[in-house]
């Protein structure tokens, strides 16, 4: 029933389903990288119990890496999800910005403010970014009348120095990530070559 329900439907419900409700700590204010509260306590890295758990969003990391939960989410701004997984050992996706909604998240920088996931293994990673980022397509979609449409931007200027081995291998990955778009969320897929004279989107 997931194809159902908006990204804020989703996220209600999976907070409705936490018997107790699990709850986490942050960054004063969020904006830092060192995931340290001097006026609630910093949460611990399980990781490396020494050492900082990285933030913001360092409760969600230490209740992950700790096995107290699954998965959790997190905001990224400039690396709030990414750094604490990277110093908590576990992954961590910053999805494109506005690529799940962000309703009922304080804002900090709207411009870059994202919403991600923290996971202890990449099954569970998937599964929970799979939900969120189908819910959203589709959201979107509907919002635009049953159809949408995605644009995928190449610097043909960065590939200038790629010896053309490697050019063949990017050029194939670049065409799976379309397909693999097209095929999550059925919407149309423009790859656009920037500087690149004479050709058209694909």
């Amino acid at each position: 029933m997931t194809h159902l329900l908006s990204p804020r439907q989703l996220c209600l419900a999976l907070r409705d389903r936490c018997r107790p409700p699990v709850c986490s700590l942050t960054d004063e204010l969020a904006l830092s990288l060192d995931g340290i509260n001097a006026h609630y306590g910093t949460p611990l890295n399980p990781a490396c119990p020494e050492r900082i758990p990285g933030g913001s969003s360092s409760g969600s990391a230490s209740l992950t890496a700790g096995g107290f939960v699954d998965f959790a989410l997190g905001t990224d701004t400039a690396g709030s999800v990414r750094v604490p997984a990277s110093y908590c050992g576990l992954y961590g996706l910053r999805p494109t910005h506005g690529l799940i909604g962000l309703e009922g998240v304080l804002p900090l920088g709207p411009s870059f403010d994202t919403v991600g996931v923290l996971a202890s293994t990449l099954p569970v990673l998937s599964s929970v970014a799979e939900v969120l980022l189908v819910a959203s397509v589709k959201s979107d979609c509907a919002h635009a009348g049953g159809t949408a449409s995605a644009k995928l931007f190449i610097e043909e200027r960065a590939l200038a120095y790629l010896p053309p081995s490697l050019r063949t291998v990017f050029d194939a990955e670049i065409e799976g990530i379309a397909k693999a778009f097209r095929w999550l969320s059925g919407a149309k897929v423009l790859l656009i070559w920037l500087n690149c004279p004479g050709t058209s989107p694909q």
